[in-house]
């Protein structure tokens, strides 16, 4: 076995030390199954518990109906959470991941991803320090959604959908909730979430509770001006001097998911503005009750300068409730949770 496999089974057995599946010897096997598996964590599970006897086993283990996924689970959450009391600041990370299974035949507790495949939806919270290390602390939170269509089936209004309260869409906010209540520990998380997350109904949720936060923008959201007069967050945005620019390094790209979203580039360097601006954000005409009317908060708005012929410039605006005074502030914004590396114009690094 290479030191690194023995190095992340090590790792692991410490997660799970405090495993409790109310029977000394199926917390035992839990603990034997995760160790093998993350020795060997892209193997199918044939591959990773090794003998026949073994995977027999992890077969009974896992049919077993007090061995559950919170109980697997909890462990390792009040483990990242004392991790977290210890790096201060921390970025909680949210996404969400399709776990997806092939085969003909349908499989009892698996949803609807698309037209071709079954599976389920992992929404996950990564807890990462938030100081120069970027150091990956576990995670505050995974819930597991299962689709019973296809995601845009619906036939319901905008109107309708907004007033279910088991919409998919509220993973988000149950997201930065579980991760409040997990880390304990008030102002210190700052919850990040890609264009998915920006819905006025988690920004408001947010804000209102003075958490902090940084969105990356996707909704052509209202800026509400003087006297009752709104233009759109992106042209308000694009007027606003410019702060400072600097360049970044950009990573090459495939082709994924809707192509006019993401389209394919190759790796380059580029040259970006900076700008920022505190706004007030007009809340859409169709929302759920309760939230309000308007929302003061400070966006960063990053663009790219002479992008190469034939390709889109970069473009990022970024909805926070940190500070954006300063080029320190912008950078602390856009940069860590990122991890890009700026330079400036003239070469220095930042």
């Amino acid at each position: 076995m290479s030191k690194r496999a023995r190095g992340r089974q090590e790792l692991v057995a410490k997660e799970f030390d405090s495993v409790d599946l109310g029977d000394p010897r199926r917390s035992r096997r839990a603990k034997v199954v995760a160790e093998r598996l993350a020795a060997s964590p892209d193997a199918s599970l044939p591959v990773a518990m090794v003998d026949r006897a073994m995977l027999e086993g992890l077969y009974r283990h896992l049919s077993n109906a007090e061995v559950s996924f919170e109980a697997l689970i909890e462990p390792h959450l009040r483990k990242c959470a004392g991790r977290v009391v210890e790096a201060g600041t921390v970025y909680a990370i949210h996404d969400t991941t399709e776990c997806s299974f092939g085969g003909a035949s349908r499989r009892e507790g698996l949803g609807t991803l698309n037209t071709k495949n079954q599976g389920f939806l992992a929404h996950v919270t990564l807890a990462v320090s938030a100081d120069g290390s970027r150091m990956p602390l576990g995670l505050l939170g995974v819930e597991r959604l299962v689709r019973k269509g296809l995601k845009h089936s619906s036939k319901k209004s905008d109107r309708e959908l907004l007033s279910d309260l088991n919409r998919e869409s509220l993973r988000w906010m149950r997201g930065v909730i579980a991760a409040e209540r997990q880390a304990g520990s008030p102002g210190q998380l700052i919850h990040v979430a890609d264009r998915e997350g920006d819905m006025y109904g988690l920004l408001a949720q947010l804000a209102v509770a003075g958490q902090r936060f940084i969105v990356r923008s996707a909704q052509p959201r209202a800026v509400l001006q003087e006297p009752k007069s709104t233009r759109s967050l992106h042209d308000v945005l694009r007027e606003t001097p410019t702060s400072f620019t600097a360049e970044a390094q950009l990573s090459p790209r495939h082709n994924r998911g809707t192509p006019s979203r993401h389209p394919a580039r190759e790796g380059r360097t580029a040259t970006l503005s900076f700008a920022s601006a505190t706004v007030r954000l007009r809340r859409p005409k169709v929302h759920e009750p309760g939230l309000p009317p308007e929302l003061t908060i400070n966006a960063v708005h990053v663009f790219e300068l002479s992008p190469p012929t034939g390709q889109p410039p970069v473009e990022w605006i970024l909805l926070t409730s940190e500070p954006i005074a300063t080029r320190a502030d912008i950078e602390s914004v856009v940069v860590r949770p990122a991890r890009r590396r700026c330079r400036d114009v003239d070469g220095a690094a930042r």
